[in-house]
């Protein structure tokens, strides 16, 4: 899954929580950990949604300005869109252990 370094710096401080992606099958699961440039990234939640029930709130939460940026974003190409719940989940082990 790849997520824009804004977006990282973003989640590491909290203001994103979510993610929308448009998918023909889930390409995470949940609790998985993806190593970023910020550290680790924690995915919390996955599920399938409707276009027609995003909120403003839910695109406020994905860094996004407005429900139509969204949607603008996600296009209407094939697959599904996967609502999936992210939290900055520390930093990456590797690092400590290239320290040693």
């Amino acid at each position: 899954m790849l997520i824009k370094q804004a977006t990282l710096r973003a989640i590491r401080a909290g203001e994103v929580d979510l993610a929308f992606r448009r998918w023909a099958r889930p390409r995470v699961k949940v609790g998985t950990k993806l190593r970023t440039s910020v550290g680790l990234v924690e995915v919390t939640s996955l599920r399938t949604v409707a276009a027609g029930r995003l909120t403003a709130r839910e695109a406020a939460r994905a860094g996004f300005e407005t429900r139509a940026a969204l949607l603008e974003a996600l296009g209407d190409g094939p697959g599904e869109i996967h609502r999936v719940g992210l939290r900055h989940a520390g930093a990456d082990p590797r690092v400590a252990l290239r320290g040693r």
